[in-house]
This record gives C-alpha cells, structure tokens and sequence, in this order.
C-alpha cells in the first residue's frame, strides 16, 4: 500500500477502532466493512470461582460498522489430569501520520505484540497484558471431564476522552486504530486440543 494513503480507507478487515468510539464515527470509516464486529460473550458458569475482570464489548450489528474487539475461542485439557497451561502471542500495528522528506502527509506503521513470559493456567479469568492501550484478557469455563472452554480477547482501549469537546471525547482518528490483529495460543506440554459433546451446549447459551 502507498504510505501517502490513508490505511482507514483502504482495510475493509483487520481493523479494530477504539472501544469508545460512536457508531456514527465508525460509519464515516470510508470504504464498506463486510464483517460483524466482534463482541466478548458473557457466560455463566457455577464452576467460575470469580467474575471475569473483564469489561464486555456490546457486538457491532450494522455491518458497515467497525468492530472493536477481536476475539479466539478453544476447548484443552490436560493430558495428565491437572490444570491445563497455554502460552499466548498477540500482534497488531498502529499507522502513525507523519510528513515526508517532500513534506507530503505519510503513515509510518508501527508494530506491536505481547508474549506471555511463561505459560499461564486457564481456570482463572484475568485482565492479561494493557499494552499500546490495547487489553487482552481471557476467560474461561470449567466443563466435565476437566475440560476447558478458553477465550482470549484483543480489545482497542485507545481513550478517546476529550473535555474541550461538547460531547466529552474527540472523533477517532486512523493512529486511535489497530489494524492486523492475530492472536495466537500454544497450548504447552501434556495440554492438548479438545473436541468436546458440550461444544453444542456452550453456543446454545444466550449472549448477555
């Protein structure tokens, strides 16, 4: 892509725009977004010591709108009968606007990840890394025969705040995005991928 176009108007997917941001804003985006956006499911679960630390993304149902999370489900257990540990890599990159030698308006993209330094258990709901004001988070739910159905979450937490504007945040710009999100899981030694009877279950449950 030329670095004199403006990456908001030429990624239809890979774009996650901040939290906060109104529907309005996220419908001037120029070109068509062809996906829904991604919402964080909440799931209740008697097996959950705690509730999740984690603030839901209300999913994005006009499909010209932008999505604000990004989101990767699974089912593990552990092989040996214990407490399942996976290791997790997030990527994603911001377009800085700069100016050219020339003095023409440019963007410069800016790449970004987390690792988790060691591998994490998964029967605990946690807030996992803030980073670049983006969070990734993940939840859980204990199913028999200690099986797990894990989610891990990207969400754009660029603060939009603004007081010397009337509705107190300011419009978005193209730095406020994410653009290419992945998230990639590695499940670790004696930790292996599950397909599970309560896979049906689970998707039957209602979105709060």
């Amino acid at each position: 892509m030329p670095s004199q176009q403006d990456p908001r108007s030429e990624f239809i997917t890979g774009v996650l725009i901040p939290k906060d941001a109104s529907n309005d804003d996220a419908k001037e985006i120029e070109g068509e977004a062809e996906t829904l956006g991604t919402g964080i499911e909440e799931y209740s679960d008697d097996d959950s010591e705690e509730e999740a630390p984690v603030t839901a993304v209300a999913p994005v149902l006009d499909p010209k709108s932008q999505p604000r999370s990004l989101g990767i489900s699974l089912f593990v257990g552990a092989t040996d009968g214990g407490e399942p540990y996976i290791s997790i890599c997030a990527t994603w990159a911001r377009y800085q606007e700069e100016r050219g030698s020339q003095g023409k308006q440019v963007f410069r993209r800016v790449p970004n990840f987390y690792i988790t330094p060691e591998p994490i258990p998964v029967n605990e709901n946690r807030i996992i890394c803030v980073k670049d004001q983006v969070k990734i988070s993940l939840r859980y739910v204990h199913l028999p025969d200690n099986t797990y159905k894990v989610s891990v979450y990207l969400v754009n937490e660029t603060s939009l705040i603004d007081p010397l504007e009337e509705s107190g945040k300011r419009r978005f710009k193209t730095s406020d995005i994410i653009f290419q999100p992945q998230i990639r899981v590695v499940c670790v030694d004696k930790v292996e991928l599950v397909y599970t009877k309560f896979v049906s279950l689970i998707s039957s449950r209602p979105v709060v």
